[in-house]
């Protein structure tokens, strides 16, 4: 302690006093503790003169000492509370040797949002046998920054059908990591296929976004993929076949290939080959049935129908049908014999049958190679329907003259010493009748 003497000297006197030590009587803060002065001796001119005490008390007191407690506060990732781990800096002031250690409490950011060098107050507390020695600030504050908590969005991708964009169809499928309670939502936008051709497990890539109240408390991947397929889109192909004459065969012409539903501006184009009509024949084929392929480097993003119809018909072949007529001797007729055949050729085994009708010669007359004609026509056969034949045809024949007997009369006379006869002659057989000539 530090004391002052005082003293009951006579006025005047020259005396001055020291003493050994001045102590409390403990070291620990208190009011109105006693304090005790020992070792007092006295010096001066007039000394000699007095008797001093050795031995002296009073009473002081012994305030709280100040110390000044400081903290850090460690950065944190956001968790939707304001709460801080604070922990002791430095204590300032303390005694030396003291028991006295500081703790602090209670950590508090000044609100709950992401920042950076956000105060941090936390409460003050002293422990040890020193500690009811000090005053000591309740509270102390800090910096310290609340860093974005990392979300993971995940998202799902709706399958389509082709249609020659990679646009895909996206949704959030999950997000990981929201505080319960936060006004966070998050959305996809602008899904994208990989390639936008028809395929299975193609990736698709979208952009994330977040919004709501506290989504800037969030980071988060920009972007998410999935997997999602294209599907074929299913076409129609049409053809048109054309019209054929016979020639035995069910071999169609087909062509005009139309495409229905593909993709304007693909590489896409359709064939036909194989066309066959339903049948051979004139008088059945109706329907022409053709395959079909498509080709392009956009051609494997679409099914199609393999096989396309059209009508057609197939008309009869032309057949030319010859005569040949027989010789005959006058009979006063332009009538002829002919007989009817086939002179173009019939397509492979082809069954038909043809005859003549009314041949007549150019007049009745006898000649050398008159000209004949006769009405011919398709008479039968298995494959007749097939054909179209000339309705006439001509060719030559010869009429001959016809043998007559001819015979004589004579006449009776009487005896003239002569051979002479009168005779007259007349036509025995081989006349054709008069009512033909």
């Amino acid at each position: 302690a530090e004391v002052t003497l005082s003293d009951n000297r006579l006025a005047g006197d020259d005396l001055s006093f020291t003493y050994t030590s001045a102590l409390f009587a403990d070291k620990k803060a208190g009011l109105d503790k006693l304090v005790t002065v020992q070792g007092i001796s006295v010096s001066g001119g007039d000394a000699g003169n007095y008797i001093a005490n050795d031995l002296a008390t009073a009473s002081a007191s012994i305030s709280p000492k100040e110390l000044v407690v400081s903290i850090s506060a460690e950065d944190r990732v956001y968790d939707g509370s304001n709460l801080a781990s604070t922990s002791i800096l430095e204590i300032s002031g303390k005694v030396e040797n003291d028991e006295v250690t500081a703790t602090s409490s209670e950590g508090l950011f000044d609100d709950k949002l992401v920042g950076t060098e956000k105060t941090v107050t936390a409460n003050i507390s002293l422990a040890g046998i020193d500690a009811v020695n000090y005053t000591f600030n309740g509270t102390a504050t800090a910096k310290a920054s609340i860093a974005q908590k990392e979300l993971v969005v995940s998202i799902s991708a709706a399958d389509k059908t082709y249609d020659g964009t990679k646009d895909a169809s996206t949704s959030v499928s999950s997000v990981t990591g929201i505080v319960p309670e936060d006004d966070v939502t998050a959305s996809a936008s602008g899904g994208l296929f990989e390639t936008k051709g028809a395929a299975t497990d193609l990736p698709v890539v979208a952009d994330i976004a977040l919004s709501g109240a506290d989504a800037s408390n969030y980071s988060f991947n920009p972007t998410a993929s999935a997997t999602a397929s294209i599907a074929q889109k299913d076409i129609v192909v049409s053809i048109s076949a054309d019209d054929k004459e016979y020639d035995g065969t069910s071999v169609a012409v087909t062509h005009s290939e139309v495409l229905s539903g593909h993709v304007s501006g693909d590489d896409v184009s359709a064939s036909s080959s194989d066309g066959a009509f339903n049948s051979k024949d004139v008088l059945t084929a109706s329907t022409v049935t053709a395959n079909i392929s498509l080709s392009g480097t956009d051609a494997g993003n679409y099914t199609f129908n393999a096989q396309a119809t059209a009508p057609a018909v197939i008309g009869p072949a032309p057949l030319v049908i010859e005569i040949s007529a027989l010789d005959k001797v006058y009979d006063g007729l332009e009538s002829a014999a002919t007989t009817a055949s086939i002179s173009s050729v019939l397509f492979g085994s082809d069954d038909v049958e043809v005859s003549s009708i009314n041949g007549s010669f150019s007049d009745k007359h006898v000649a050398d190679n008159k000209a004949v004609t006769a009405d011919v026509s398709i008479s039968g056969g298995l494959d007749a329907g097939n054909y179209e034949a000339n309705p006439t045809a001509t060719t030559t024949a010869s009429i001959t003259a016809k043998e007559l007997v001819l015979g004589i009369t004579a006449e009776d006379k009487v005896y003239d010493r002569n051979s002479s006869a009168i005779t007259e002659a007349v036509v025995l057989s081989g006349l054709v009748p008069v009512s033909y000539t």
